[in-house]
Parts: structure tokens; sequence; C-alpha cells
């Protein structure tokens, strides 16, 4: 399987690049992608998105979050601080997606249900044990939410 969260970004990003035209919808598809957002203040800052998909041209963006054994809450709540500011920014321009990959060893870590209730303002969660990550449908779904998106 992989050894850390860095070799599962990579996965995911690979399935993505291979699974939508990139030509056609204009995206640039960028790890560790930054995006600018905006307080309630007016205050500025920024977040980096495990995996950015932009599509300038319609001024559409996909922030993906990836965690891969994660086991405190604070990881999952700066991220949903993050999305929900983010948001807030960009409306409906904004399509803010967690992917949560709990470990196989038992009672490590946050449960898949809790992770999903600190992540409410993501537009998409996938909760996913660790076995079942290199099943070949498991992201069909997602990529197709991805490209109605973009296509919207």
């Amino acid at each position: 399987m992989f050894e850390n969260e860095k070799e599962l970004v990579q996965y995911i990003y690979e399935i993505i690049c291979s699974d939508l035209d990139i030509k056609k919808h204009n995206l640039k598809i960028s790890k560790e992608g930054k995006l600018n957002y905006n307080l309630p203040n007016k205050e500025e800052l920024s977040h980096k998105s495990d995996i950015l998909i932009s599509n300038l041209s319609k001024n559409k963006f996909i922030s993906i979050e990836v965690k891969f054994k994660s086991c405190v809450t604070d990881v999952f709540k700066s991220r949903s601080y993050d999305i929900l500011n983010m948001k807030n920014t960009f409306g409906n321009k904004l399509l803010g997606i967690m992917i949560f990959i709990k470990p196989n060893v038992m009672g490590s870590g946050l449960s898949i249900d809790k992770a999903k209730i600190i992540c409410y303002p993501f537009d998409i969660f996938i909760g996913l044990k660790e076995e079942n990550i290199m099943k070949q449908d498991v992201f069909n779904n997602l990529i197709n939410k991805i490209i109605n998106f973009i296509d919207e």
C-alpha cells in the first residue's frame, strides 16, 4: 500500500490526470496548489490544497484534500475552516472535496463517521478503509462529479 500521505496524494493525482481531459476542459491540475481566500473581516489568507484543479476560463476551482491515517480532529477542523472561508469567497465556483483513508489497524485514528461530521463544509466527502483504496471503481464517481462541476 502507501507508506505516507504524499504517496497517496501522488496516486490520486495520477488517477485524476489520466481520467480528466485536461485540454478539452482547459484545466490546470497541481499538487499543493495555492488559492487565496478572504476572511469575513476582509483580510486575505492562502490555502494549499493537496490537489487543486483550476479552470481559469470559467474561474472554477476544485480543492481536494487527502487525509491518510490521520488520528486527530484538529487536522480535519483546520481544513474545514479553510474550505468554509474559501466557499464564502468563491461561492459556487469552488468544489471542495475531502478524501479520508482510514488505516486498517483496529481502533486507530479518527472514525470515518466522525471525520465526515467535522468536514460538513466540503461538497464531497469520501471515507474509505485503507484496504479499499486500490479498487478500480473507487474514484469513478468522483471523476464524474468533477466533470459535471466543470461543465456546469
